[in-house]
């Protein structure tokens, strides 16, 4: 309904000749996408069509402001088709002004202090749109003081995973959001802040694969999704259809500046968050708290540009819709480092970014950048005891009924009883200088740790006729701790108990034996296939030890039969507990990159220039399911060197990118773009080797009108930008404001992008 009244509300301003601005921006693409992304193997190709078109139109009329946003997609880049009447307005909002206040209707996109409480935006880049339908008021009451508010319910979707052309889950929420910015003096402001939020999470909500959202989460490597898996089978059984979360947020922040000599800016922000936890057979359950702080402070020392954020945000058990706060480290700066990303956590993580700018002279300037950041609540470690106790009633009963021959041969089948208790273990918080270093180390690798550091320089030479920069970037990150089925880390400590007796068994049994030996039999035996049949006496004795039972020399050496049995035991004993000694068993996904960017630009001084971009990147994937033994004798312990990494794979990439652009005035700009990439993985022992480049040519062009240009290309063309571009083109994850969507590897194919203000 409030989507008619505005278009209607749109048509009756457009008829009064009032001022309107229309941006289009169109995407076609034609070529080929591989059914599976390198390096797996490609035995097809699916077409891959584009044809998207979005318009945004802002229009006012004395105090009114309408935007809305219509787009025709069939298909696009991400997201649903629209292609009917029904479905081409995609947002929008009416706004109008009054002497004191701003009254806004419709999506509400708006972004309060650093986000921490409301942030609300959307990113066509990913189709990610967390906007809420409803009201914005905002009035001034005096030069000191002014206050806000929001209201609004709306339907947040999200995907399940990246690589999902549409979102396939979703939640209801209503959002009551109040505000106040006070600036007591000069150069302070102080914002109060409070949220009420009820989260609606429906289990009639399923994918199309018939997973509900209780389901998903259920089956995340976080904190929320290992509780909600604890109880999922209580979830499924309960008869609520519908789980709701409240929550009730207070926020401070601060921002303050100071002018000479140091130039110091700060902002500081505090966000309490009281809210119910999901409880199987409740529909709001317990409360529980939790809290966001971020802080930012900027200096200027010795001619230094000095930057440090620091972030804490805390409430594992919460579902953000409308917060997103600031991610707290370096965002990507080029093609390579942009196909690696941290595995953002809004709600249960702690980082730091420190950032120097330093300029040399005039025209060159110095780069440094560290970021680093943990889980502040991680998984568990895990120890299991195993007991082995060794039966000798089952081994006397196995020498009793089936002989000493199997008895020793199955010696470790049949006679140990294995008892395991299973504990879990915490963690202590790993200090700042540890995920700095990113030690190998599980008090330190159980927090999710990550670490990057950029250093560079860029600068103009030649008059300023060259621009370059060159850098050096360092990552490494820990993407999951733990998997499905197992934790991060397992200790198995192995005892063994009660085999002590076996020797006096073998003996025992081997003088119980030995008692039924008839010495007289046997040479009975014996002559009488000597002197009768044959007179060979090899043959003479083992047809006497067929028939009397014993062999006559165990008879007389009864002591070295015993010896050799109880040896063939020790052996096998020793055997059993060297397989299972102690060890501890890693299970973790690790990424570290090494890159290198640089970037020189050449102006002519025509209005022509050359721009270069030169980058080589070499990551590692590795999955670490690595078991270190500890025992090296019975009665030592301590690392013994022997690893077995049977279950550990590792990906190698070594990729250059490479493009060249020329500007020209006239014929606009033509860039070559050259992207290779040898990908190495290693897994149970084999190595495969695979090569891929992606080769593509683009023209761009910059349409300006002109007094004389023709009215048919003035209406087509405008001021706007054309982008051509034929070729190949690598896919993958992209990410923005801390969520990721995966777009897919093109092929063979043509772009065209299309920008236009009319």
């Amino acid at each position: 309904m409030i989507k008619k009244i505005l278009i209607t509300i749109l048509f009756s301003l457009s008829l009064g000749q009032v001022s309107v601005q229309v941006t289009q921006s169109s995407n076609f693409s034609n070529g080929e996408q591989p059914n599976l992304p390198f390096p797996l193997v490609n035995t097809s190709v699916n077409d891959y069509i584009i044809n998207e078109h979005l318009f945004d139109v802002s229009t006012s009329y004395k105090n009114f402001y309408v935007y809305t946003q219509f787009e025709y997609s069939d298909p696009p880049v991400f997201g649903e088709t629209r292609n009917t009447l029904d479905n081409l307005l995609n947002t929008y909002y009416l706004s109008f002004l009054l002497d004191k206040a701003e009254i806004k209707v419709g999506e509400i996109h708006s972004v309060y202090g650093r986000g921490l409480m409301f942030n609300t935006f959307q990113d066509q880049s990913t189709d990610f749109d967390n906007s809420i339908s409803g009201i914005e008021l905002g009035y001034t009451l005096a030069d000191w003081l002014s206050l806000y508010s929001v209201y609004g319910k709306d339907e947040y979707e999200f995907r399940t995973r990246p690589d999902l052309q549409l979102n396939d889950l979703s939640l209801d929420n209503t959002t009551l959001f109040l505000g106040s910015t006070i600036d007591p003096i000069s150069d302070v402001t102080l914002n109060i802040q409070y949220l009420n939020q009820r989260i609606g999470i429906s289990d009639s909500v399923m994918t199309e694969g018939g997973v509900s959202s209780l389901e998903y989460y259920s089956n995340l490597f976080t904190v929320f999704g290992n509780d909600v898996e604890d109880s999922i089978g209580a979830f499924i059984s309960d008869d609520i259809d519908k789980y709701q979360i409240n929550a009730d947020m207070i926020g401070l922040s601060l921002s303050a500046y100071l002018g000479t000599p140091l130039y110091i800016d700060f902002y500081g922000e505090y966000v309490s968050n009281k809210h119910t936890r999901l409880t199987p057979g409740l529909k709001v359950g317990e409360e529980t708290t939790g809290s966001l702080i971020y802080g930012a402070l900027s200096a200027d020392v010795l001619g230094a540009g000095l930057t440090y954020e620091f972030k804490r945000y805390d409430m594992p058990y919460f579902i953000p819709i409308t917060s997103f706060g600031p991610i707290v480290y370096k965002e990507p700066s080029s093609v390579l480092q942009s196909r690696i990303s941290h595995n953002m956590n809004f709600v249960n993580e702690i980082g730091h970014q420190f950032d120097v700018i330093y300029p040399v002279n005039d025209n060159i300037n110095m780069l440094f950048n560290v970021s680093a950041a943990h889980r502040i609540h991680p998984f568990n470690g895990q120890v299991n005891s195993i007991v082995n106790t060794f039966s000798d009633s089952l081994f006397n009963e196995s020498l009793a009924t089936n002989g000493i021959e199997y008895g020793l041969a199955n010696f470790n089948t049949n006679n140990w009883a294995v008892n395991t208790t299973i504990n879990e273990y915490n963690y202590s918080t790993p200090n700042i200088m540890s995920v700095l270093f990113m030690d190998e180390d599980e008090e330190v690798f159980s927090f999710w740790p990550y670490r990057q550091l950029y250093v560079g320089v860029n600068g103009y030479l030649f008059d300023e006729k060259l621009y370059f920069s060159m850098g050096y970037d360092l990552f490494d990150h820990v993407k999951q701790w733990g998997g499905e089925y197992e934790l991060g880390m397992t200790h198995s400590n192995y005892s063994f108990l009660g085999y002590e007796s076996v020797n006096s068994t073998i003996s025992e049994y081997w003088y119980a034996e030995s008692e039924d030996w008839d010495p007289d039999d046997y040479w009975s035996q014996f002559n009488l296939y000597y002197d009768w049949y044959n007179p060979d006496s090899t043959l003479a004795h083992e047809y006497a030890e067929s028939n009397a039972g014993f062999s006559i020399d165990d008879y007389n050496n009864i002591d070295n039969l015993i010896i050799e049995s109880q040896e063939i035991a020790g052996d096998s004993l020793d055997f059993y507990i060297s397989s299972n000694r102690n060890n501890y068993q890693w299970h973790y996904e690790s990424e570290s990159a090494i890159t290198i960017p640089t970037q020189f630009a050449w102006n002519f001084g025509d209005g022509s220039s050359i721009l270069v971009y030169l980058e080589q990147q070499w990551r590692e994937k590795k999955l670490n399911q690595d078991i270190n033994y500890l025992y090296i004798s019975e009665t030592e312990f301590g690392p013994s060197g022997d690893i077995n990494s049977d279950g550990s794979n590792l990906e190698e990439a070594n990729e250059k990118y490479i493009s060249v652009s020329y500007k020209n005035n006239k014929f606009g700009t033509f860039t070559l773009f050259v992207d290779h990439e040898k990908n190495t993985k290693t897994a149970l022992g084999d190595k495969i080797e695979k090569t891929k480049q992606w080769n593509g040519i683009q023209w761009t062009y910059n349409f300006k009108s002109k007094e004389g240009t023709p009215r048919i290309s003035k209406y087509i063309f405008g001021n706007s930008k054309l982008s051509i571009f034929y070729g190949s083109q690598r896919g993958g994850l992209i990410c923005a404001n801390g969520i990721c969507a995966i777009q897919p590897e093109f092929q063979n194919g043509v772009k065209l992008s299309y920008n236009r203000m009319f």
